[in-house]
């Protein structure tokens, strides 16, 4: 039987492109929550995404993953409370990426600034309804990471909504 012991209230973060520059704005305060028990910065670049965990304290934490591979998307998403996505290109990434939340059962958070790529998610929508998994794409950086400053309730409202 899976352990229930987790407080209702603690959170489990995939940060994909959690290594790159783009990023840096939002680790702060995903570490600094209280509620957000871990981290996990998921990306390519498996040294910097180390280097980035270790600088952040013990809440972070690392893994190496390739956005190309399907399964591994889904492997490193599964489990978590939320996947925020920082992988680009968005044109090239973001719908596949979108897919592997949906797969993994987990709602997502990306900051794609990329029109086309922000439609294309849009084809996804019945997957998402069906599985029950928000989808929420189009943030971009500046406006993601001020919400999370000005109102820290963005990943709770999106783990407590219930979905049809």
């Amino acid at each position: 039987m899976a352990s229930t012991s987790r407080k209702a209230d603690a959170m489990k973060i995939v940060f994909l492109g959690g290594a790159g520059a783009m990023a840096a704005a939002l680790l702060p305060y995903l570490r600094d929550d209280p509620e957000i028990t871990s981290v996990l910065l998921a990306d390519r670049d498996a040294e910097g995404a180390r280097k980035k965990a270790a600088a952040f304290g013990p809440k972070c934490s690392s893994v190496s993953v390739d956005a190309t591979d399907h399964a591994s998307l889904v492997g490193t998403m599964r489990g978590a409370d939320v996947a925020i996505g920082y992988i680009g290109p968005f044109y090239r990434f973001e719908k596949p990426v979108a897919q592997a939340a949906i797969d993994a059962g987990v709602p997502y958070v990306s900051i794609a600034d990329d029109y086309d790529a922000f439609l294309s998610v849009f084809e996804l929508d019945d997957a998402a309804k069906k599985a029950g998994v928000k989808i929420l794409t189009g943030f971009g950086n500046s406006p993601a990471s001020r919400r999370c400053s000005q109102k820290k309730d963005t990943c709770r409202w999106i783990r407590r909504r219930k979905f049809p």
